[in-house]
């Protein structure tokens, strides 16, 4: 795995900051854990973002840089100035770092803010946005993620399937479903291939989801 996809897994942009790694790591964790989610079938997750975050942590420690921490702790976070700022804020980098700040908060309610961040005009903050929804495991974002991928230009589209790639959340069936109509065969290629293998994980055995690229 690039170090690209392990920091999209973790639902960070790549180069996040260490302490931004490990608050992604420990809300994964309480999601995905099989003890916490009494659900075996994240076991897979929760091992890919496990070996992502041991990589990423042993790379940042081999090679230290200096770098403003923005992250704020959990209980500190005020979602109503990042939401006013995902909203409204005119420079879209600031928006982008609250997006990510509303998904490493752990906090469900951020989707509040976050939905409505699916309609920016900065293709790279709906796609924050996203990558937000899947650290939170907010699958009651399918639908809306699947409509912002509908409206989508063809970066944000590559965006949010590399996302889905990376994390394999259930999150993104829904816009895979939409993907394998797209007009790009390389894009309803890659939709078919992860909805095989989310099915499969979910699929009682032997059964099989069989699907064909037209």
């Amino acid at each position: 795995m690039s170090d690209r996809a392990m920091y999209l897994a973790l639902g960070l942009e790549p180069g996040a900051p260490s302490a931004e790694l490990k608050q992604a790591y420990r809300n994964l964790s309480l999601k995905l854990h099989p003890d916490a989610s009494r659900n075996p079938l994240t076991a897979r997750r929760f091992d890919m973002v496990a070996r992502a975050y041991a990589t990423l942590s042993v790379k940042e420690r081999e090679q230290p840089r200096v770098a403003a921490n923005l992250l704020v702790e959990k209980e500190n976070v005020d979602l109503f100035a990042l939401g006013a700022d995902l909203a409204g804020n005119p420079d879209s980098d600031r928006r982008q770092s609250a997006a990510r700040r509303l998904g490493l908060s752990g906090k469900r309610s951020a989707w509040v803010f976050l939905r409505k961040g699916l309609y920016d005009q900065d293709p790279a903050v709906v796609a924050s946005c996203v990558r937000a929804a899947a650290v939170l495991g907010l699958a009651q974002g399918a639908g809306e993620i699947a409509g912002a991928y509908d409206r989508a230009g063809a970066t944000l589209r590559d965006a949010i399937l590399e996302a889905a790639k990376a994390t394999r959340d259930g999150l993104f069936t829904t816009t895979l479903e939409a993907a394998k109509s797209d007009p790009d065969p390389r894009r309803r290629v890659v939709a078919y291939s992860l909805l095989q293998e989310l099915r499969a994980s979910t699929t009682p055995a032997g059964q099989s989801y069989h699907a064909e690229v037209s």
